[in-house]
């Protein structure tokens, strides 16, 4: 875990935070994209959007958690046998 017991509640605020604030802006932004409104806009928008969302989220987990060398050993490793 990232932030740990104490920092749990500073990290869920953050969260919430930045989800709000994403929210808002890609609403204002849409909007700006789709003015005036034309069916060829509002598709080009929603690409747009799409392929923004897609490269942040890449970007927002890249080198998140660091990679183990070695594999799990004993009761680390599951089995569904």
């Amino acid at each position: 875990e990232i932030s740990g017991e104490n920092g749990r509640g500073r990290t869920i605020a953050v969260m919430w935070f930045m989800m709000i604030t994403g929210i808002i802006l890609t609403a204002v932004t849409l909007s700006r994209l789709v003015d005036p409104y034309t069916p060829q806009a509002l598709s080009r928008a929603f690409w747009i959007i799409g392929w923004a969302a897609l490269i942040l989220g890449l970007l927002g987990i890249f080198k998140l958690e660091p990679r183990s060398r070695s594999l799990p050993q004993g009761d680390d490793r599951y089995s569904w046998g």
